[in-house]
């Protein structure tokens, strides 16, 4: 019964067959592909923006409260200059590494636009509400 098909859809039906199946298998590797760059992506940005929030809202305020405390004891008259130093540093430390990841945020959206694409364009003649002369 196949062979018999086979015969009376000729060879241009066959070739087109393999050609759609070919296709098809492409796209669907290629949709696997970026369906998982663009979840790997949608991690590293959500990571990064936990990361950043973390040492935002808990890394910097204590390590600029201990560097504030180092100050004012020093002001007291008793200055640990090694402590004064760690104080300084771990501040330091705290505010390039949110400038790192923050940095890492802005490149994870770059590569979210990137993957999915420009947003859809409005019709030129879509009315807003500003111009519908709807207003009450």
């Amino acid at each position: 019964q196949q062979q018999r098909l086979s015969l009376i859809r000729g060879k241009p039906v066959a070739q087109a067959e393999a050609q759609r199946e070919t296709a098809r298998a492409r796209f669907e590797g290629l949709y696997e592909h970026l369906s998982s760059r663009l979840t790997i992506a949608w991690a590293r940005y959500d990571a990064s923006i936990a990361t950043s929030n973390a040492i935002e809202n808990l890394v910097l305020p204590l390590a600029e409260e201990l560097d504030a405390d180092v100050r004012r004891t020093a002001e007291l008259g008793r200055v640990d200059s090694a402590l004064l130093i760690r104080a300084i540093e771990s501040a330091r430390d705290a505010k390039l590494k949110l400038v790192e990841t923050r940095a890492a945020t802005a490149t994870a959206a770059v590569l979210l636009d990137n993957l999915a694409g420009p947003p859809p364009a409005l019709p030129p003649n879509r009315p807003t509400p500003a111009n519908t002369g709807d207003t009450p």
